[in-house]
């Protein structure tokens, strides 16, 4: 797949998408972890994996595509912080909801 720069419509929603399935996995904490260690190599990190990643994603169609893009997001370094934001504030509306369920069963 050949790398695309994404429009500002198509980052916001990949960031949603990625912050959304990483919290509902219940690895929020994890990925913010591994998200502000990375942060600083992330230009490299992406440019090293799409070196290593480019023969085999055209194989996977669709997904290759998909991989591609998200190699492109995380190559830039506002683009994690915008996904560790998100990470953030989805898991404290997850932690307000489970509040709101304690109180409501006591």
């Amino acid at each position: 797949m050949i790398p695309r720069e994404l429009s500002s419509e198509e980052e916001e929603e990949l960031i949603e998408k990625i912050s959304t399935t990483i919290v509902k996995s219940g690895f929020g904490t994890v990925a913010l972890l591994y998200l502000e260690s990375y942060k600083p190599l992330s230009f490299v990190g992406g440019q090293i994996a799409l070196f290593y990643l480019s023969p085999i994603l055209p194989l996977l169609g669709k997904w290759g595509q998909t991989g591609t893009d998200l190699v492109m997001l995380i190559s830039k370094k506002e683009n994690v912080d915008k996904i560790i934001n998100r990470i953030k504030e989805l898991m404290q509306e997850e932690e307000k909801k489970k509040e709101k369920e304690k109180r409501g069963e006591k």
